[in-house]
Order: C-alpha cells, then sequence, then structure tokens
C-alpha cells in the first residue's frame, strides 16, 4: 500500500481539472478586503501541486508552501517560472517549521480534516501560530461532521490520457471518518500500466468543536463563515472557513526613570 499522495500525484492535475482555484484565490481576496488585511507573506499549507500557491505568487504575494508529498512537490517545482517566489519545502503540518515569520497562513481544500484527532489539530495551530507574525490571520476550510455524514458508500471510474483511478469512498458514521481507497492504474514511459494503491482518510469536525481547539491554541477566531461567502457558518454546513488571528504582541510599558 502506497503512502498517499505518491501515484495521486501523477494524476491529480488532471485529475482535479474541475476545481475552481480562481474562486478560491477570490474567495481569500473578499476575505483580507473583509478585515482590511494586507499581507505582504503567505505560507501556504498542504499546498499540494501548487495550484493555489503560483496564483498567490501573480498577485504579487511572497510565498512558501510546504506539503507532506515529496512527489507532490516535485509536480509543484515543476511549474515554476520564478526562481526565487514562491519556495517549497516538505512537512508535517503537525511539526514544519519556516526560516521566516509571515503575515498569512492558509490551508484549503479541506487539507485540516487529514487531521484525525483533536491533538493532532492543536499541534497543528501550534506550529502555525509559531511562524505567523503577532495580528497575522490564519484561514482554512474544513469539512464539517454534516458533509461526513452525507457522503455515500460507492466506486467511481475516472479516466485520463495515461491513468485509470478507482475511487472507493467508504464512511464510518460512528467516527464521522471518510475513508477513500484509490487503485490507480497508471501508463509509464509510455508503456505498460503499473497498479498502485493509496488509503486517504478525513475526520470531519463540528463547528464549535474546531472553534475551540483554535482558542486552546492561541487564536482569537474571528468569524467562521459558510463557505465562498461571508456569512456565519452554521453546524449543519457542509464546509466551513475559520478565519483565526494570532494576537497582537503585548507593549512592554516603558518605565521614565
Amino acid at each position: 500500500m502506497g503512502k498517499p499522495y505518491t501515484a495521486l500525484a501523477q494524476i491529480y492535475d488532471e485529475l482535479m481539472d474541475v476545481v475552481d482555484y480562481e474562486k478560491w484565490v477570490h474567495y481569500l481576496q473578499q476575505i483580507m478586503d473583509y478585515y482590511n488585511f494586507r499581507p505582504e507573506s503567505i505560507l501556504d499549507l498542504a499546498c499540494g501541486t501548487g495550484n493555489i500557491t503560483y496564483r498567490l505568487v501573480e498577485l504579487g504575494y511572497r510565498v512558501w508552501g510546504v506539503d507532506i508529498s515529496d512527489e507532490m512537490l516535485k509536480k509543484a517545482e515543476g511549474k515554476r517560472e520564478n526562481k526565487d517566489n514562491p519556495k517549497f519545502l516538505q512537512g508535517d503540518m503537525r511539526n514544519f517549521s519556516l526560516p521566516e515569520k509571515v503575515d498569512m497562513v492558509i490551508s484549503l481544500y479541506d487539507s485540516v480534516n487529514y487531521l484525525l484527532s483533536p491533538g493532532s489539530v492543536e499541534q497543528m495551530a501550534g506550529r502555525v501560530k509559531k511562524v505567523l507574525r503577532p495580528g497575522g490571520l490564519f484561514v482554512f476550510d474544513f469539512n464539517t461532521r454534516a458533509r461526513i455524514r452525507k457522503i455515500r458508500p460507492g466506486v467511481h471510474l475516472f479516466e485520463g490520457s495515461n491513468y485509470s483511478c478507482f475511487w472507493e469512498d467508504k464512511v464510518d458514521l460512528n467516527k464521522d471518518r471518510w475513508k477513500v481507497e484509490l487503485t490507480i492504474f497508471l501508463r509509464e514511459n509510455g508503456e505498460k500500466y503499473y497498479r498502485y494503491q493509496e488509503n486517504h482518510e478525513e475526520q470531519g469536525y463540528g463547528k464549535m468543536e474546531m472553534v475551540g481547539l483554535m482558542e486552546k491554541a492561541g487564536f482569537t477566531v474571528e468569524e467562521v463563515f459558510r463557505a465562498y461567502s461571508l456569512s456565519s457558518g452554521e453546524e449543519d454546513d457542509e464546509r466551513l472557513y475559520l478565519i483565526n488571528r494570532k494576537p497582537p504582541a503585548k507593549r512592554t510599558a516603558r518605565i521614565n526613570q
């Protein structure tokens, strides 16, 4: 059984061609405008093949991309036009580090759901807080428990120019856990097909549960938005965005001698 995002990395962009990345970036800009927030540097956490990362570069931001998968990062590096921006690093969401602090951290496409326990979410939030400047924003989305409960088990076939992918959804309603088993037949070097298997798991979380985890990590939760809107999200919404702020640095009192 292969590691997640190994064989999948080879077909990821073609498989996800239907995703409206422009919409996501536009929504991030809406959130920044809503808070009158003007970052210069952004970390794209769990950046994958860099589809959001490079769009942020095009908008003039200085961007870091961190992902756990070497194969996904290789695909991201292959899209590079600018030698200096973005910068990519391999790292686990729960224990990554950066050589500098950034103004904003984002993590999209339910990447946080890959953290399968509240403790792992807390670890991730703690690492984010370390690399974020005081007053900076941490924006992420996640699939709610309501979303996981609506997934129907079954098998789907996706086919592309050099692959066939059997995608099987399984749901554990007792744990609000979504498991995807992938069987990928990938043609390599224009010749025969090779068979790969990967398992992916996501944990559903509740709105107030996630708010509590962010507050426990030391963030101020500014708002919970229903996905792609500026309306307040509810527990039964399928995807929510949390807008978290690292508290500003405390000023030390000056004593006149």
